[in-house]
């Protein structure tokens, strides 16, 4: 095995953990450095991300050449001998950290296809099909991963060390109190950085802000690792709660300091660059979508250009985003009808398509308010009462459902 793919192994297991939480070290890969990354400007407001003087990290953008680089050896070594298992595993946790952060849908898809494969050239081994379990979450194939999660049980796999990926699953497919209750088992057995970020984001998500800053603050109190990824990780989820709570001024602070840990870090670049004036949102943004596979990030950029006067640019690039989630729709449904719903309501002006796309999102079990608020409003929009009716008696067996939601549903069947 190459040296770079020995080296690699000791970010084997933080990747194992990225789909369900955040991430352990990777001190001590080839080319990694104890060198902060640049200096964050310290804001006049009280709550804000920690500085490197407070939580240093090393530098992001050489991390994440480093995964580059140990993909490649990885892939090539899998090329040469195709039944190395302990490879197989290193390369899908590799692919799947990437995928984190830059949302290359190729990553995904990547990961997958060697996931399938490890299960393949180790079917009697309960990790194969653990990392079958996080690729098929990570492309919201809830059901198939849940099958795979109990498969490794019969195989040897301890539930309890599932508890992560079981808690994601169903967060993502809407049960909040039955995440929250594994979330919470989970942090007071091993109270670090990831199962804390987890937490808190969980917490915040429910709305229980006051409760979701002391666990976040908890969670940088605990870190003891030198690698950016964690804390970037945790600054973005603790932004996403202060984007929530309407104070984006915070909000920008938090995903500014993500994207300076990380500077792939997409969503936190995107997210950022919402928040910004439409010209430095450009900047953000153009760097990203060259490279990008996710027409999410075209489609933030194609507002931005709207917002800045350059409407012919903007149209051609809601042109392609259109045309990118319909080919993305037809290869992974689960993963991107809700996300392609969405656009299709606003800039895609379609609104039955994103009505027919949540619907279908819907009745496959992922019942989150997001989609019954897309739907909801398409159906409103369309006219289209029985759908609305339906969708708003959908919302009331909703766990958690916002005041906005619960109030839209009232009003949907007048």
């Amino acid at each position: 095995m190459a040296n770079g793919l020995r080296a690699s192994a000791c970010c084997t297991a933080l990747a194992r953990l990225l789909l369900p939480i955040a991430l352990t070290a990777c001190h001590g890969c080839p080319g990694s450095q104890d060198t902060p990354n640049a200096r964050t400007p310290v804001s006049d407001d009280p709550v804000r991300p920690p500085s490197q003087e407070e939580l240093a990290t090393t530098d992001g953008t050489i991390a994440m050449s480093n995964i580059d680089v140990q993909i490649t050896s990885a892939t090539g070594a899998l090329h040469r001998n195709p039944s190395e298992a302990e490879t197989e595993q290193t390369l899908i946790d590799l692919l799947s950290l990437r995928a984190k952060f830059t949302s290359h849908v190729s990553d995904l898809e990547a990961a997958d296809a060697w996931a399938n494969d490890f299960v393949r050239v180790a079917p009697k081994r309960a990790g194969a099909y653990e990392a079958r379990a996080g690729t098929r979450a990570a492309l919201h194939l809830f059901r198939l991963a849940v099958e795979d999660l109990d498969r490794a049980v019969t195989l040897g796999a301890s539930r309890e060390a599932q508890a992560s990926a079981r808690a994601a699953i169903l967060q993502a497919t809407g049960d909040l109190d039955g995440a929250l209750a594994l979330r919470e088992a989970l942090a007071a057995r091993t109270p670090e950085i990831a199962e804390l970020t987890s937490q808190a984001a969980l917490v915040a998500e429910l709305g229980r802000t006051d409760e979701a800053v002391l666990l976040f603050a908890r969670a940088q109190e605990s870190n003891n690792q030198v690698t950016a990824f964690p804390v970037a990780w945790m600054l973005f989820q603790e932004a996403i709660m202060w984007e929530r709570a309407g104070n984006t001024r915070r909000a920008a602070a938090f995903y500014r300091g993500a994207y300076e840990r990380v500077p792939a870090y997409a969503h936190a670049a995107s997210h950022l660059a919402v928040l910004e004036p439409p010209a430095k949102a450009i900047e953000l943004l153009k760097p990203i979508v060259e490279t990008a596979d996710d027409p999410e990030f075209e489609m933030i950029l194609a507002r931005s250009e709207l917002a800045a006067g350059d409407k012919a640019s903007a149209d051609q690039h809601f042109a392609d985003v259109a045309k990118r989630y319909d080919e993305l729709v037809a290869k992974h449904p689960e993963a991107y009808r809700d996300h392609a719903a969405s656009f299709f309501l606003t800039e895609g002006n379609d609104k039955k398509k994103a009505l027919d796309l949540s619907k279908q999102t819907i009745a496959e079990g992922r019942r989150i308010a997001a989609v019954y608020e897309t739907a909801l409003l398409a159906a409103i929009a369309l006219g289209a009462k029985d759908d609305a009716c339906t969708l708003a008696k959908g919302v009331q067996a909703l766990q958690h459902p916002s005041q906005m939601l619960q109030d839209v549903a009232k009003d949907a069947c007048k």
